[in-house]
């Protein structure tokens, strides 16, 4: 599994913007996978990869038919996956499950993330993506502490750097002028 967080981490590093469908679908996936294995304890192995790629091809569809709804989902469990990877990052341990304090940060976090996803679309996917990705690179190389803490700073950063450098402007109206002789 760490093989496929990096990866993972690394596509949505690079392309979250550009692949929004990819980001959503990965993030479908992410949280469908931690849904069967932690939330409801789903047992085999197999049957939780199952209900993460359902959560991923629903995503990607979502992400496909209706922008904006996948828009807020995607900032939601972006900003839930943030927030309750932080919390474990500060404490020190992974989150409780069925806590009440995971799931109040899991909420908070969600609706912080669909806020910004829906005011300030590029640059939230560019951010929140990055994010993310730097976040499962980090666990997927099993780094915490503050080397964990530097590695994902790093890793944002040049998220944000490139995804922001294929960012192309978007002209709306381009006109040009011809000049013709009588």
């Amino acid at each position: 599994m760490f093989a496929g967080q990096i990866i993972t981490g690394g596509l949505l590093l690079v392309l979250g913007r550009k692949l929004f469908w990819l980001y959503v679908a990965l993030l479908g996936f992410a949280a469908g996978l931690t849904l069967a294995s932690r939330v409801f304890n789903v047992q085999p192995e197999w049957l939780q990869l199952v209900i993460g790629i359902v959560f991923g091809i629903i995503g990607a569809i979502l992400a496909y038919f209706f922008q904006e709804i996948a828009v807020a989902l995607a900032g939601f469990l972006a900003g839930a996956a943030i927030a309750v990877a932080l919390m474990s990052s500060i404490t020190g341990a992974p989150a409780p499950t069925g806590d009440v304090t995971t799931w109040i940060v899991f909420f908070v976090g969600g609706v912080v993330g669909a806020i910004l996803a829906v005011m300030l679309f590029d640059w939230a996917l560019i951010i929140l993506s990055s994010l993310v990705g730097a976040l499962l690179v980090t666990q997927g190389l099993q780094q915490s502490g503050l080397i964990g803490w530097v590695i994902t700073a790093v890793l944002f950063v040049v998220g944000v750097i490139i995804q922001a450098s294929l960012e192309k402007p978007h002209w709306r109206h381009h006109t040009t002028t011809t000049a013709t002789n009588s």
